[in-house]
């Protein structure tokens, strides 16, 4: 949905299925994957024109940095591809991009990851109070903001990370 800076309703896109996760390519153009499927969208905001890419798996998290799309598909992991739908690379690895670092969860041993662009891990990071993360993204002073989706809770994790805290939590835990 789009609003002005008034707060009046302006326009909307319509998505094909329930939207997953979304990252923005340029000031008219958004990427979109979708909850149990193998497509990614290239939604033009102005015309709502969509360019579809389909992969071999259910995509997930998304992210786009220097031309590239950063897409996390299970039980694959990472494909980077370019907007022609090239796949340049494939890292066995949910996923974010920050300049040059690419970060990710494992929902499964409750850690969150960074890595380089070429795919070798910088460090893992876990802390008890954050169970089974599956959404993530990095602030411009690389702080590493994650749901804890079992733990029910938002933590951010500073960039050294030193100190980490619980920004939001689900009354009673």
């Amino acid at each position: 949905m789009e609003y002005n800076e008034r707060g009046q309703y302006v326009s909307h896109v319509s998505c094909s299925v329930t939207p997953f996760h979304l990252t923005l390519i340029d000031d008219i153009r958004i990427a979109v994957t979708y909850a149990f499927n193998d497509k990614i969208e290239i939604i033009k905001l102005s015309n709502t024109h969509v360019q579809t890419i389909t992969l071999v798996k259910y995509c997930h998290g998304i992210s786009y940095t220097d031309g590239k799309l950063y897409v996390m598909v299970r039980t694959i992991g990472i494909v980077v591809l370019n907007l022609s739908e090239k796949i340049l690379n494939t890292m066995p690895l949910d996923t974010e991009h920050s300049k040059d670092r690419i970060y990710y969860t494992n929902e499964h041993n409750n850690t969150i990851h960074c890595l380089c662009l070429s795919g070798q891990e910088i460090w893992e990071y876990h802390n008890e109070s954050i169970i089974q993360p599956l959404s993530i993204t990095v602030s411009d002073n690389q702080d590493v903001l994650v749901v804890g989706s079992t733990s029910n809770n938002l933590s951010i994790i500073k960039q050294n990370r030193k100190k980490s805290r619980i920004l939001l939590d689900k009354p009673g835990n």
